[in-house]
């Protein structure tokens, strides 16, 4: 419990899970046309929303002690989707010799898995999938079990008959696709529990020689301090108990009532708080609030304790008989009983990391003539390599743009642009922003380039303005002279000016625009822009605010990089038009900012449209533990390597590398030019993709 919290948690909103496969995961392929599948609905009981079981002959209530109530799962599939329900379950019963495990709440807002859930599914021994919440997950296993095992405050349970589990498809990668018996799972699991059981019992022995020896006599140090407190608690349950004790419920006698279950307990009998008493109908007798806080809201000692007590009542503790001295006073603030010697703490447990490690970054993905460049650049800065390959990759696919496209199937039009967004995830020093910077200076080499064309462009445009200028006077009076001796001379010719255009900036990288002056840079480069972002996330946080929908559906499209779009806006004239929208991007951000986003993002929230998605080069590298200084001069050769293939790619002729145009109706050459795969690329991509698209109609 926070001890900080100041009143209880709100309802929580209505799942919005929605079950979306038309066929079961491939590990329970085999059960699929086996009478023990169900569905479920959401019902709200007691603030909270459970998953009861739906007959899916009926559409009523299914019992898992009747299998007449079960169907197949194409029966069951056809229920929910007629009736709008928002998922199936399958029933656990002995004929199936299958064993649910299930771990609750261990997948935190970021998508990371608590220690104790990444350790078991590392063993990879059988199936596992994320359960509807998300927030868990289910390990299936071959097998039986001689009892069930359930510790509601670990958040572990583990059955394999009359329970139903719902079922999502949303498969953990890297764990089998089959079931199969996980001996060292279940090992580890009922271990965590029996650990858990001897740590409680020991625990509550000393909870109770401590509160008998203080609590419940307050008188044993000189005054009726925590008598007077435990009477005002007892009068006043309702400003504290719900804190305390977050699933109590409250009866009309004015008692609060917690069932066994929800305090972790595999007994029948609850805990009742009323004023006139609390009463543990289970192994306690005779707790006091005081009891109570430090038992279920991990108050340290009885004085913490009462001053929470106190706190929450809106009572000053010496009205009630507190003394204390100056010199005793609590690491947390709370002062103690006269007599009672301060806790001495222990050093500070590590806080658990739990998040999975990350394979190295694989080098070999790269080209090889950009490859020794980033492995230097990375070296030099001593920064995973990630941060300068990503970046390297966005560059050189915003540089190719719309020069010539990949069409990924064999006989297929459909096309892709190869402009990447990229974002590169690390916390404070981790040297992401060096990285970005430096593994740019090749595209950025090119802007520098270019703007210096344009200048020596632009003073030619100049002096031939100005020399169009000049002929445009004399024009005019030679004009003049044959009007003065014939007054219907044609002088049109003479009076025409001369069409001079005016040079154009080629860009290659911007920083910060507003999606109306990009606009205006995409139809002067139709090749396409890479927008570079210090901080990713400012941008995301910006297109997420009221009234920014039109520049939001920008950026959405120009991450396709082949839709067109028009800009009507007074002040920048009507119908701006651009061919084609093609944006790439590159930034950096911290670990708590992109989770914080995410969570927004899972959660349904305005992110939720597809567009941190399109981020499709995303990496939040481990660190080294190591840090060597490493001062050399760059590799030269490297470096000019790299450089090189920015601008072989920049002036690229797609008919050169093999490229090829559609023809239109006419005959002529028309569309983009694109290459398609070899051979071996083919087959990759194939894979590749079959996976991915399963996954994704599996809600992975």
């Amino acid at each position: 419990m926070d001890m900080s919290a100041h009143a209880a948690s709100e309802s929580e909103p209505k799942p919005s899970y929605q079950f979306r496969a038309d066929a079961p995961p491939a590990a329970l392929a085999d059960y699929r046309y086996e009478r023990c599948w169900v569905c479920f609905k959401y019902v709200q009981k007691n603030d909270r929303w459970t998953k009861p079981p739906v007959n899916p002959h009926t559409g009523r209530l299914a019992s898992v002690g009747d299998s007449d109530t079960w169907g197949t799962f194409d029966e069951a599939l056809a229920c929910a989707n007629k009736r709008g329900l928002p998922g199936l379950g399958i029933v656990l019963h002995p004929k199936l010799k299958m064993i649910g495990c299930d771990l609750d709440d261990c997948i935190n807002d970021a998508g990371c898995l608590s220690p104790l859930a990444a350790e078991v599914i590392g063993y990879a021994e059988s199936y596992a999938e994320i359960t509807p919440s998300r927030a868990g997950l289910r390990i299936l296993v071959r097998g039986e079990l001689s009892e069930a095992v359930t510790d509601k405050a670990l958040g572990i349970e583990i059955y394999s008959e009359r329970r139903f589990l719902t079922v999502t498809g949303d498969h953990i990668p890297d764990t089998p696709t089959r079931i199969d018996e996980a001996p060292r799972t279940l090992a580890r699991l009922n271990q965590v529990v029996e650990e858990a059981r001897r740590a409680k019992k020991a625990e509550q022995a000393a909870e109770r020689q401590k509160s008998n020896g203080s609590a419940a006599n307050g008188h044993a140090h000189g005054n009726d301090f925590f008598g007077s407190v435990n009477a005002a608690a007892l009068r006043r349950l309702d400003e504290w108990v719900p804190l305390v004790l977050r699933t109590a419920v409250k009866k009309p006698n004015g008692a609060w009532r917690v069932t066994s279950a929800d305090l972790g307990r595999n007994y029948e009998e609850d805990l009742s708080l009323h004023p006139s008493g609390i009463a543990d109908f289970g192994p306690e007798k005779g707790l006091t609030p005081i009891d109570v806080v430090m038992q279920y809201g991990g108050a340290p000692d009885p004085a913490a304790a009462a001053m929470w007590l106190c706190e929450r009542m809106g009572i000053e503790p010496a009205t009630l008989g507190w003394k204390h001295a100056r010199s005793h006073a609590h690491s947390n603030g709370h002062a103690h009983a006269r007599g009672v010697e301060p806790i001495e703490w222990p050093d500070p447990a590590p806080l658990p990391h739990n998040l999975l490690a990350v394979g190295p970054f694989d080098c070999a993905v790269l080209p090889e003539n950009v490859r020794p460049w980033v492995e230097d650049v990375s070296e030099r800065m001593q920064c995973p390599p990630d941060y300068a390959g990503v970046t390297v990759m966005v560059g050189l696919g915003s540089v190719i743009g719309r020069n010539v496209a990949l069409h990924p199937k064999v006989q297929d039009d459909w096309s892709v642009i190869p402009n990447l967004w990229g974002m590169i995830i690390g916390t404070p020093g981790a040297q992401k922003s060096p990285a970005q910077n430096e593994s740019l200076r090749p595209l950025k080499s090119l802007a520098a380039a270019a703007r210096e064309d344009f200048n020596l462009a632009m003073a030619d445009y100049d002096l031939k303005m100005a020399s169009a200028k000049a002929r445009a006077k004399n024009a005019e009076k030679e004009a003049a002279k044959l009007l003065t001796k014939n007054k219907g001379a044609d002088i049109n010719d003479l009076l025409r000016p001369e069409k001079i255009e005016e040079p154009t900036l080629r860009r290659y990288i911007t920083t910060n625009a507003t999606y109306e002056a990009l606009a205006v840079l995409m139809q002067q480069n139709p090749n396409g822009l890479l927008v570079e972002r210090d901080e990713m996330l400012s941008l995301l946080d910006h297109l997420d605010e009221e009234g920014q929908s039109n520049e939001r559906g920008f950026y959405l499209q120009g991450a396709n990089g082949d839709s067109s779009y028009t800009v009507d806006r007074i002040g920048r004239g009507l119908d701006l038009h651009i061919d084609a929208v093609c944006i790439s991007m590159i930034g950096g951000t911290q670990p708590a900012r992109i989770s914080q986003y995410l969570t927004q993002v899972r959660r349904g929230g305005r992110g939720n449209d597809g567009l941190i998605q399109r981020f499709g080069l995303m990496v939040w590298p481990d660190l080294s533990p190591t840090w060597t200084n490493i001062d050399r001069k760059p590799h030269r050769e490297a470096r000019d390597a790299a450089f090189r293939a920015f601008q072989m790619l920049d002036t690229l002729d797609w008919r050169v590398i093999g490229g090829k145009r559609d023809f239109g109706r006419t005959g002529d050459e028309e569309g983009l030019p694109y290459v398609r795969f070899c051979e071996d690329g083919q087959e990759r991509f194939l894979a590749w993709r079959t996976e991915l698209e399963q996954r994704l109609r599996q809600g992975s």
